[in-house]
């Protein structure tokens, strides 16, 4: 079920509605996309979807999905070199891994995706902006719920996506589809 995102754009506050193919064309030139919502509108879900679907369509490139709050401990140890804090621990890559990881970093290869910037401690925000500014590969992918899209936006001079609402027909197809009843 492919959900609509909306672009605001700053001067008019105004949205227009991309699908996620749309999404994928308008942002391959931006080095950090920011998805932004309430909580439950499907953040996670779609990052997730997005993840997959790069990860099929640019096999030769780096991909690696973080659930930030599964890491808070790494997130409060201080760190000089981004890509090799990232590949050993975050991702906790191999000696073998991280020499083709920083191969691919340095060749701008890598698209990292960062689900619940919301979710960390206010202690970890601090050093996961540091790490999401040093950031020097081809994409970086970060959700986070309203109430802090604007300073996280500001920050990282990124734009934010957020959701189209459902519309009541298609809040009971989707329901319908994923519970997969037929009616």
């Amino acid at each position: 079920f492919e959900r609509e995102l909306q672009s605001k754009s700053e001067e008019e506050y105004k949205f227009e509605e991309i699908s996620s193919t749309q999404l994928f064309e308008k942002t391959k030139n931006d080095k950090i996309v920011l998805i932004s919502d309430i909580a439950g509108a499907g953040k996670s879900s779609t990052i997730t979807h997005i993840y997959k679907t790069f990860a099929t369509k640019h096999p030769a490139n780096f991909h690696a999905f973080v659930s930030l709050k599964e890491h808070l401990k790494e997130l409060q140890e201080e760190f000089e070199n981004f890509p090799e804090f990232l590949a050993r621990k975050i991702l906790k890559l191999s000696n073998f891994e991280l020499v083709l990881f920083l191969d691919m970093y340095k060749n701008n290869k890598v698209y990292i995706f960062l689900d619940g910037f919301d979710e960390i401690s206010p202690n970890c925000k601090e050093n996961c902006i540091k790490l999401m500014k040093m950031f020097d590969s081809k994409q970086l992918w970060v959700t986070t719920r309203t109430h802090l899209e604007k300073d996280l936006g500001e920050e990282l001079q990124a734009e934010a996506f957020s959701f189209k609402n459902f519309t009541e027909q298609e809040q009971i197809e989707f329901i319908l589809k994923f519970w997969g009843v037929s009616v």
